[in-house]
């Protein structure tokens, strides 16, 4: 089973930044301007650090219900 936004669920543990596009579509993405930088909260496809995050982050939630 394929779960489409589980490494979503997993927060990263240190920050991680990211320069949004020249060519960002603002009509698309209000409020945001291209070029800014902004803070990855969660573990994000195509990080590489993502499916060891989303793991870790996924074996203590299975472990804590027991």
């Amino acid at each position: 089973m394929d779960v489409l936004t589980a490494f979503l669920q997993a927060p990263m543990k240190d920050a991680v930044w990211l320069r949004l596009p020249s060519d960002l579509p603002v009509e698309v993405y209000p409020g945001l301007r291209a070029g800014v930088f902004v803070r990855i909260l969660r573990a994000v496809y195509g990080l590489k650090d993502a499916p060891k995050v989303y793991t870790s982050y996924f074996k203590k939630r299975v472990s804590s219900l027991g």
